[in-house]
């Protein structure tokens, strides 16, 4: 959780500067766009319930992960819950805004978010190759396992309840 929020102002960001166009007229003739910058690969590792105390017996994960990308000394959880804190991941917005207010249905889960406006529909959207990995939200595949969520091109998702049962 702790670098989730630096991660998606950073994805919004990439995603805004990826998909804008310039187009300045100065004097009277319009400037060609500047030549696009090369899009850097973005990876997330999530975790559910780990704490800075449990890197220290982690050293290769702090070498190998931690040490190649970035890591953040603040952070802030608006909700320190597994749905909700997920959903505000993947949406840019508190839960009381995405709808994900718990783990389970009524209130939470899989089947209280929007999937058609997340983190990864938009990266999609801009040209990125999107991969899902793991756990998304307590309930995915409930209803249909098979079904993959829009925005992503890849899906490996487990399936609820079991964390070791995979689609795909």
């Amino acid at each position: 959780m702790r670098s989730r929020l630096g991660f998606l102002v950073a994805a919004i960001a990439l995603v805004a500067a990826v998909g804008a166009v310039s187009s300045r007229e100065s004097g009277g003739s319009a400037q060609a766009a500047p030549a696009p910058q090369q899009r850097p690969n973005i990876v997330v590792l999530e975790t559910d319930d780990q704490t800075l105390a449990e890197m220290e017996v982690l050293p290769n994960v702090r070498r190998l992960i931690g040490d190649q990308g970035v890591t953040f000394n603040n952070n802030f959880d608006s909700f320190s819950l597994c749905c909700p804190s997920r959903a505000t991941f993947l949406t840019g917005q508190y839960s009381h805004n995405n709808g994900v207010r718990g783990n389970a249905p009524p209130q939470g889960g899989y089947a209280a978010l929007d999937t058609s406006n997340t983190l990864a529909v938009w990266l999609q959207r801009s040209g990125y190759y999107t991969v899902h990995l793991g756990k998304f939200l307590n309930g995915y595949g409930r209803t249909n396992p098979t079904e993959v969520p829009p925005g992503w091109s890849e899906w490996r998702g487990s399936v609820d309840p079991s964390t070791y049962r995979y689609y795909g």
